[in-house]
């Protein structure tokens, strides 16, 4: 494969994403390479989502990963939908706000989860996208907010972490 035929090279790593018991170091290198294909490029963010991008890191972060893994999982969800409202749709139909807070929930001590988890719910409610299709229901709303007031209480020495869930919860603030 060449690297420059970017749609048969993020089929191919997803196709890796796909399979049953790969090892962290694989994974590791499979969602770094995708996040690279990805970085600062809008089309390429657009290819993935095309050929079922989301759906699959999703599936593939629902099995019990390495917080390594999970943290570099959220990073390229969170590159996928950066900046772009289509995707970001896409992630929030597919189950997007319950998969990051569990996700969030099921690694409560890893900042960077809790970070970049926060970063994404931020994007699920970002006006400059306009008015959804598939709009947060309250009890969303609600679950997402406690989790974030909670995120902030926890890692209340994170700089990252605080900003992040700042933001967040400014954002799921301002929804109703």
């Amino acid at each position: 494969i060449a690297i420059s035929d970017y749609v048969l090279s993020i089929r191919t790593f997803l196709a890796i994403l796909e399979l049953n018991n790969i090892d962290a170091d694989v994974s590791m290198s499979t969602l770094t390479v995708l996040r690279l294909l990805l970085a600062d490029n809008q089309e390429n963010r657009c290819k993935i989502a095309e050929v079922g991008g989301i759906k699959t890191v999703i599936d593939f972060l629902t099995a019990p990963r390495e917080v390594i893994v999970a943290e570099s999982g959220l990073e390229l969800l969170a590159e996928m939908i950066k900046n772009n409202a289509d995707n970001s749709e896409q992630l929030k139909v597919c189950g997007g706000i319950q998969f990051v807070t569990s996700l969030m929930k099921g690694k409560p001590r890893s900042a960077a989860v809790q970070a970049v988890g926060c970063r994404i719910l931020c994007a699920f409610t970002n006006p400059s996208y306009g008015v959804s299709a598939h709009p947060i229901q309250v009890e969303e709303a609600n679950e997402a907010l406690k989790l974030v007031l909670s995120v902030m209480k926890s890692h209340m020495n994170n700089n990252s972490v605080q900003l992040a869930s700042s933001h967040a919860l400014l954002h799921f603030c301002t929804l109703f």
